[in-house]
């Protein structure tokens, strides 16, 4: 059975409480996202308040820090754990790069490959592998004295994921991540027909096993215990899907099920109108390929049935509808034990 995961929330207050919550209701592993606060210092939060659970970064975004900074946080968290640190990273969006966080964007997917080799170049100077020497195409990192060498930890493998969409990313990940992280903007047939031929392409290029590579897929849920909360529900995704829908990074998806003309279309609506508007242009045929659908207590075996031998794990994407919230989460997406 598919493995569901929550997601943990990215402030510090909460974190600690809401991974206890998930550890003892018996998720095995949960996500931190970045929109509003650092994800490393909620994850931190949720590892020292929990004992078996793991928790992954879903995602931080990677060109916005140093490798370095990141490697250290990423050590640190990996020690305090006891190896249950997940480390996902994201490259953003050019006008999130450049006007949100101030930093130069070049070719993301290039840089993104030398920034997951500094990162093993610097663990494994960490590790005492040996002098670290590490001169990428733009990263470089050639000096570490004792004073700032945190020495070596007992978990010093810190899985890497990747998170995007396209193929480009899905190769990277085959390449030289141990997982990715998809958008929920997807359809079951883009995972088997795109995602995974081109994780097996990247794999099989530096001859590593695509069978090492784990997916974790998040999914969009349109649910309620009512007809009112199916509504709501039902508006907030389709909403979700016009505002990705509209840009043309997701047009392959919506390109591969034969929807050709519908990203023009929800493009000029959220130009025109905004969100409301491109979500009430988004056909029921596409909310139920992209987003999951069923009562809450059908949403296990339905999530199982979309995902099952083509995800590892997925987690509940916002928004979430009412019934999952708290521990309706566990109550309906955690197999009886």
């Amino acid at each position: 059975m598919v493995r569901v995961d929550p997601l943990i929330s990215q402030h510090l207050r909460e974190a600690g409480p809401e991974a206890v919550e998930a550890e003892q209701q018996g998720f095995r592993c949960g996500w931190v996202s970045e929109t509003v606060a650092d994800p490393f210092a909620a994850s931190a939060t949720a590892l020292l308040a929990t004992d078996e659970l793991r928790i992954g970064t879903a995602v931080s975004v990677a060109f916005a820090r140093s490798p370095f900074a990141v490697a250290q946080s990423a050590w640190e968290l990996s020690r305090a754990s006891e190896g249950r640190f997940v480390l996902g990273l994201g490259t953003q969006v050019k006008a999130h790069a450049e006007r949100r966080f101030s930093v130069e964007w070049s070719p993301p997917i290039a840089r993104l490959r030398d920034y997951i080799q500094a990162l093993r170049a610097i663990w494994g100077a960490f590790q005492g592998d040996g002098r670290l020497r590490y001169e990428g195409e733009f990263y470089q990192h050639t000096l570490l004295t004792d004073h700032f060498d945190p020495g070596p930890i007992e978990h010093p493998h810190i899985p890497v994921y990747v998170s995007g969409v396209n193929v480009r990313i899905a190769e990277l990940a085959g390449e030289v991540a141990d997982g990715l992280i998809a958008h929920p903007l997807h359809t079951r047939r883009y995972l088997e027909s795109v995602i995974w031929p081109s994780i097996r392409r990247g794999a099989e290029k530096v001859g590593r096993d695509p069978s090492e590579i784990s997916l974790v897929v998040p999914a969009w849920v349109v649910t309620g215990s009512n007809d009112e909360e199916r509504d709501v529900s039902l508006r907030a995704i389709r909403q979700q899907i016009g505002i990705f829908g509209s840009t043309t990074a997701y047009k392959q998806v919506l390109e591969t099920e034969g929807w050709t003309d519908l990203q023009p279309l929800l493009n000029a609506a959220m130009k025109e109108g905004g969100p409301r508007a491109a979500g009430a242009l988004v056909p029921d045929e596409v909310v139920q390929a992209i987003a999951v659908t069923g009562r809450p207590d059908e949403l296990l075996q339905v999530l199982d049935e979309r995902f099952d031998g083509v995800a590892d794990a997925t987690m509940i994407y916002a928004p979430i509808p009412a019934p999952l919230t708290g521990s309706g989460l566990a109550e309906y997406l955690l197999p009886p034990r």
